[in-house]
């Protein structure tokens, strides 16, 4: 419905704080399931990827903490006002992109370099967020990652300039900065590809292998940098969300990957909830070491936590998001194999 809330412990349990919403109130917001059936995303918003990040950062001054969000239909967001008795507000930091020549149409997910800079990732300029599936199955490169740089002008007010860093990508998704900050490391599709932000290789894209094949073990979604595995080992990894099993049984993203004219087919003919229903219902998320490899998988074949999204440590939990069901997930770290 386009909010973000805060969680916060409190007697035993766990109190839910909506903040803010990044669009505007509309009586539809949230009434139209993960496809949008209302189309009021455009209005009430569509927060996808978000991160913590200290104002002076951002805009140059102030040091309290705010959000940087993804937006689907704003645009990059940023959220301040965060502490106890503030009220939130909401600045739109960019939503038209000079180098392209048009708004946004596809902000998925973000991660700031040190120098300030912020890459956003676009995962399509055909389809919105509500036919993401059709893009997934169309099968179009037509996804980028955006370099968004802070400039203060006389008067020192901020702006963004956008540059295209690296375009012509599969369904880019989640995004995070490499352990050597040197490149960032892009979910698309089922891949995982190294682009470099510095110097010469700035732009040039790199597939990774996770696996010997080349793919992820099931279709993914963000990603994020970390200095231990979700057990607790001290160890340089990237934690990465996985929406659904990319293997046997039947998955339909694995069947059409060689079938463009099946792919067209189904994209033009199917319902959005058709698609959503023909890719099985499988929870999982993937670990991978510092240079891309898998280190292993977690998983939960009952299909009860689908489309994982995201994984965040919450200090003896790991609390798993997802952009389809209504409910967060908790496990604790004790209980992983």
């Amino acid at each position: 419905d386009g909010t973000i809330a805060r969680l916060e412990e409190g007697d035993g349990s766990l109190k839910w704080e909506t903040l803010i919403r990044t669009g505007h109130q509309h009586d539809a917001c949230g009434q139209g399931g993960p496809g949008d059936r209302t189309d009021t995303e455009k209005v009430c918003g569509r927060p996808l990827g978000l991160r913590a990040a200290r104002r002076k950062l951002v805009t140059g001054a102030g040091d309290d903490e705010v959000l940087l969000v993804a937006d689907a239909t704003m645009g990059l967001l940023m959220i301040s006002g965060l502490r106890k008795g503030e009220t939130p507000e909401k600045q739109q930091l960019l939503k038209h992109c000079s180098a392209l020549g048009r708004d946004l149409r596809l902000a998925n997910d973000l991660v700031q370099a040190p120098d300030g800079t912020i890459y956003v990732t676009e995962t399509s300029d055909r389809f919105d967020r509500r036919r993401i599936f059709h893009a997934a199955v169309d099968g179009h490169a037509d996804g980028r990652v955006l370099s968004l740089s802070p400039v203060k002008d006389s008067k020192g007010n901020v702006t963004f300039t956008c540059e295209v860093l690296a375009e012509g990508i599969f369904m880019a998704n989640g995004i995070s900065l490499s352990h050597d900050g040197r490149s960032v490391l892009v979910i698309s599709g089922v891949e995982l590809l190294e682009i470099g932000i510095n110097g010469k290789r700035r732009g040039v894209q790199r597939k990774l292998f996770p696996t010997d094949s080349g793919a992820l073990p099931g279709t993914g979604d963000n990603i994020r940098t970390h200095v231990t595995t979700p057990t607790g080992e001290r160890r340089k990894c990237y934690w990465v969300g996985l929406g659904s099993k990319y293997a046997e049984p039947f998955n339909l993203l694995h069947f059409v990957r060689g079938l463009p004219s099946v792919r067209w087919l189904i994209a033009a003919a199917l319902p959005y909830e058709w698609l959503v229903e023909l890719i099985p219902k499988y929870g999982m998320f993937a670990v991978l070491d510092e240079e891309g490899k898998l280190i292993e998988t977690f998983q939960d074949p009952s299909g009860r936590t689908p489309w994982i999204s995201e994984v965040h440590a919450y200090r003896d939990f790991l609390v798993l998001g997802s952009w389809y069901n209504n409910f967060l997930s908790v496990v604790r770290k004790d209980a992983l194999p």
